[in-house]
């Protein structure tokens, strides 16, 4: 039986992998990614670099499936010239989640992790393969499918980017994620698969296998079939969680009159005070998460990402012209 050691990608992989020097430094000696790289090396060998330029995932998160969107932003993103091969149910859980986010996650507010562990486990997501199917490829499919998905802050977005298309209801319920470049999508195999779904994961890419459409609908209408639906409106989630305020004890119904006027007036409110005071009346999941996210501080001050998914934008026509 062959020993497994370790396989790491040269360097003129990680010029394809991502345009981030610190990105090569961390993943080169993190386990997820080490384990992913491994497995999709032992299918492809030197050819995996190529599979996964022209490779890009979205994961669709469950507040996709509550509000019944997410067959139209695949519809949307294969107007891009992307096409979705395969699909994936996966399941976040606390530890999955800092791991994905594991270099973001160092200006998020301990608050902003406890509302978002809440709305990522509401139930399971959906992980879509996407093949850049453009004839001439100038820039990696994940890295180019990230730039036309656009900020999470709508001041920072274009109306022609795919959040202000979907119009996402703020920059925490965002119905979708996508890994930046061909790295991420390594690691993040990595964290969600164990060795055998990663190694049937790479030999689907290594054979072109591909999911008819038609699994991948009955795949999102299981996934809707987990939710109620819901909007994610701030003003529809008011007003019920008032109605529900009506048939509370007094002295509830005080704390969630003061709750709102304490929001109205852009008071500093915690996750905490939200959760607690509106769970105790009953109200809708959907309804606190819909409020929290708008309401919450979302980042630490003067603390910034490990790795700034912004500097993407080094990525450009010119990139491949080098190698």
């Amino acid at each position: 039986m062959a020993i497994k050691c370790n396989q790491i990608p040269s360097n003129k992989d990680w010029k394809f992998l991502s345009i981030f020097g610190s990105k090569k430094n961390y993943f080169t000696t993190e386990t997820y990614f080490r384990e992913s790289w491994f497995d999709g090396f032992s299918i492809f060998e030197n050819n995996l670099t190529n599979k996964l330029v022209r490779t890009a995932t979205v994961v669709f998160k469950p507040e996709a499936f509550s509000a019944r969107r997410t067959s139209d932003i695949i519809n949307l993103i294969e107007k891009y010239n992307f096409k979705a091969t395969l699909a994936f149910k996966i399941k976040y859980n606390r530890h999955k989640i800092r791991e994905t986010w594991r270099y973001q996650y160092s200006e998020a507010t301990i608050d902003r992790m406890s509302l978002i562990d809440h709305l990522y486990c509401l139930g399971d997501s959906l992980i879509v393969f996407f093949e850049d199917t453009s004839i001439d490829i100038k820039i990696p499919a994940s890295a180019r499918l990230h730039k036309l998905k656009g900020a999470s802050e709508e001041r920072l977005r274009t109306d022609e980017s795919l959040r202000s298309i979907i119009k996402i209801p703020n920059g925490v319920i965002r119905y979708f994620h996508i890994p930046d470049e061909p790295a991420d999508i390594v690691r993040e195999i990595g964290i969600m698969f164990d060795r055998p779904q990663r190694l049937n994961i790479f030999e689907s890419l290594k054979t072109s296998k591909t999911h008819e459409r038609s699994h991948i609908e009955k795949l999102i209408c299981e996934l809707e079939s987990q939710h109620e639906t819901n909007s994610f409106d701030l003003g529809s989630s008011w007003n019920r969680v008032l109605f529900a305020a009506q048939f509370t004890n007094d002295e509830l119904k005080k704390q969630i009159f003061d709750l709102k006027r304490r929001v109205d007036n852009h008071d500093e409110i915690g996750w905490e005070d939200i959760f607690n005071t509106l769970s105790a009346a009953k109200c809708n999941i959907y309804d606190i998460l819909t409020i929290a996210s708008n309401v919450i501080k979302q980042d630490v001050d003067y603390e910034f990402h490990l790795i700034d998914g912004d500097a993407l934008r080094g990525w450009d026509d010119r990139t491949f012209q080098h190698f």
